[in-house]
């Protein structure tokens, strides 16, 4: 066997030795938190209800299913997780949230969407109110 070729299988050897070392090394540590192992959490019993910006479902002009997160809190060291995530299935309105914007130093043109789901509900075109100006816009919503 050449030279090059040892040098490369214990390179390789080497290289598998250390990865996995390192896996050896990354265990789970139980930092100082007020808990003691996972299993002794005591976690809320009423679940905080994230609804997902820009992750919902468009169900139609009038409304969205929205998508939600089920976060429990240990009520000891105040860890979270999230246990649950779905669509909430009870269409509600679309929030209008402006979206994207743009000024050409007279008038703003602000698109709004949904800030559930993304779904475009219009374009307003307001003066800017520090017009007339050049350059970028300090007074853009978004």
């Amino acid at each position: 066997m050449s030279i090059c070729k040892k040098m490369s299988c214990l390179l390789l050897i080497a290289a598998l030795l250390f990865s996995l070392n390192v896996t050896v090394f990354a265990a789970e540590k139980h930092e100082e938190s007020g808990c003691e192992p996972q299993h002794i959490h005591s976690w809320s019993e009423t679940p905080e209800l994230i609804f997902v910006l820009g992750a919902g479902q468009y169900v139609s002009a009038n409304g969205c299913n929205r998508y939600v997160q089920e976060k429990y809190t240990c009520t000891t060291c105040g860890q979270s997780k999230i246990i649950r995530s779905y669509y909430w299935q009870k269409v509600t309105p679309h929030e209008k949230a402006a979206y994207h914007a743009t000024c050409d130093g007279t008038t703003q043109t602000v698109d709004y969407r949904c800030k559930y789901c993304h779904h475009y509900l219009f374009t307003s075109n307001p003066r800017c109110p520090g017009g007339p100006h050049s350059g970028p816009c300090q007074y853009l919503p978004c």
